[in-house]
């Protein structure tokens, strides 16, 4: 008999759910639009802080960062990195440090819910001022 069950439960249990996830490839326009920006410090314009926002602009909530480092075109390596907090609350932080005159190429994915956003080349992004950022974000707050 519990052969029998297990035989009429197989065709059942076969169906799975799909998971689609639509990607987008930023520019660097729509990528600063949607809060991700490249911050350096001084001088040093291979050290890379990316920000990007906790949260999508519909409200869908952070699942995935996905790394990819490729140099003349041959993928080297890809990697999911670590969420991290940035000093500002609703930013989250990835730092990486590139060689100077590296031919590499860094790629990151972010994934909100069900909508990957594809930055296909972290430097082509506009470099903002470190401090300059977090100071925008960081006004006193004016009291009466």
């Amino acid at each position: 008999m519990r052969y029998l069950l297990v035989l009429i439960m197989l065709p059942f249990l076969a169906f799975a759910t799909s998971v689609s996830i639509a990607t987008k490839v930023l520019t660097q326009n729509e990528a600063s639009n949607l809060g991700i920006n490249r911050l350096v410090s001084g001088n040093q314009s291979n050290w890379i802080v990316l920000v990007y926002p906790h949260q999508a602009n519909d409200g869908q909530k952070l699942t995935e960062i996905i790394v990819t480092l490729s140099e003349s075109g041959e993928r080297i390596t890809t990697f999911p990195a670590q969420i991290r907090n940035f000093e500002i609350a609703p930013w989250k932080r990835l730092d990486l440090v590139l060689e100077k005159h590296s031919k590499r190429i860094m790629q990151v994915e972010i994934t909100y819910g069900s909508i990957s956003y594809v930055v296909e080349n972290v430097m082509d992004l506009q470099a903002l001022e470190y401090e300059q950022f977090t100071r925008q974000y960081n006004k006193p707050i004016k009291r009466d």
